[in-house]
């Protein structure tokens, strides 16, 4: 192309400088064939010329540039439109040139611009809609950000919180040790994972799941803490029920066999390990199968309720349980408990029964519901098993029914005793 005007030279050294610039800088006549390209704007041309074979005389920008283009040259007006070709996306400024009816495109590649925009959209719309609390801390800790869920679990508005440290959270129930470890976890690893009990804004305390991360910049230094956090309040009162459920007899609601046995092993090394003595006593509803056949078994479920709730009135001490231990029969664990202090709770149990007057015309024993006891006391020492304290009881209860029911027995396993030597015997 020969250039004469001396304005127009100047304009092609301007656009062509540097012409290596990585931005297509193209000059269009006013029909839109292509005067001039730097090399970035002669390979795009050339991209969009090869899927175009019927221009091949004269390179023409595409048509949906032209439109812009013969705009901007007629009205004398710079204009911009956005271009699209093999995935890439370009930003154009149509620059008129007077007088002589033609105009400058300079173009720049927005594609990563775009792709960067539309996944900020998509973390922005992340941040806002998700249903977990965030929380976005400064490298000095306080509060930068925080999203609308951390509103609706916390009950803090940004003006309560923004600039502030997360301390005013803490809701007391973890020490200073537990945050120790919390934060040399961050550091170290760069996040921490776990459960912590914070404070709502109402002051009700909740357990709440928290990831928190540690954000750093292209040189490695801290920049930002964002904390991620659910709250927990419902999988903990499931967790909690399931745990009742599990540890709780279904109809009378005292404790079932599984934790008598749990509770009893505990108490058993406990009275070994301090030589003090330790009782349990057996509870059988007398003739309570010619009660269910008689009365109906929703009587008798009513019938092991009474007795359940009457049998736990008469504990007073925090480390006695009752528990169901199958049908009709109770148990009761006595740690600390001699002979004489088991049956004197054993007749308290008996006559509170006795008192409740539940009517059992079937009964061979008396006209009322009554209660036989079996009490099995030991002294454990080294070579003795739980088990033998609950034989020991099993046997008592056996002896009172077939003593006519209704009372107290009571067998006591001593370093002294037969039982003893026997239960030592048959463990060595």
């Amino acid at each position: 192309l020969k250039i004469s005007n001396p304005l127009i030279r100047k304009l092609t050294i301007l656009a062509k400088f540097p012409d290596e610039n990585p931005n297509p800088v193209i000059r269009v006549s006013k029909n839109c064939a292509v005067l001039y390209s730097n090399n970035a704007g002669a390979k795009l041309l050339e991209s969009i010329n090869s899927k175009r074979p019927g221009e091949k005389e004269t390179f023409k920008v595409p048509e949906i540039m032209r439109s812009e283009i013969v705009k901007a040259i007629e009205k004398g007006e710079s204009s911009k439109f956005d271009f699209f070709s093999d995935d890439r996306t370009y930003h154009f400024v149509v620059s008129p040139i007077k007088d002589i009816n033609s105009a400058y495109l300079y173009g720049i590649d927005i594609t990563e611009r775009i792709e960067l925009m539309n996944e900020l959209r998509l973390n922005t719309a992340v941040f806002m809609n998700t249903t977990e609390g965030v929380m976005i801390c400064d490298k000095y800790g306080d509060i930068q950000s925080i999203n609308p869920a951390f509103v609706d679990i916390t009950g803090f508005q940004a003006d309560d919180v923004i600039g502030k440290n997360p301390r005013l959270l803490k809701s007391g129930r973890h020490d200073n040790k537990f945050y120790e470890a919390m934060w040399a976890s961050i550091i170290k690893h760069g996040n921490w994972k776990g459960e912590i009990w914070n404070r709502r804004k109402d002051g009700i305390f909740y357990p709440q799941d928290t990831t928190i991360n540690k954000i750093t910049d292209n040189k490695g230094a801290i920049a930002w803490y964002a904390s991620i956090f659910r709250d927990i309040t419902k999988r903990k009162e499931t967790e909690n029920l399931l745990i009742l459920l599990s540890s709780t007899d279904g109809l009378t609601g005292i404790a079932n066999r599984r934790i008598f046995d749990e509770i009893l092993e505990k108490e058993w090394k406990s009275a070994l390990r301090s030589g003090a003595p330790i009782s349990i006593a057996m509870i059988d509803i007398d003739h309570f199968k010619q009660y269910n056949d008689n009365y109906g078994h929703q009587q008798g479920d009513i019938c092991l309720k009474k007795v359940a709730l009457a049998l736990q009135g008469c504990i007073s001490r925090s480390t006695d349980l009752l528990a169901r231990y199958g049908g009709e029969e109770f148990v009761v664990i006595m740690p600390m408990t001699t002979k004489k202090g088991a049956h004197e709770f054993a007749e308290t149990m008996r006559a509170a029964i006795e008192s409740m007057a539940m009517p059992h015309k079937y009964s061979k024993t008396s006209s009322h519901v009554t209660i036989s006891i079996g009490i099995g006391v030991a002294q454990p020492v080294r070579g003795t098993l739980a088990s033998e304290i609950v034989r020991l009881a099993d046997d008592a209860l056996y002896e009172a029914k077939n003593s006519g029911r209704n009372r107290v027995n009571i067998k006591s396993m001593t370093p002294e005793t037969d039982e003893h030597k026997a239960a030592t015997s048959k463990e060595s």
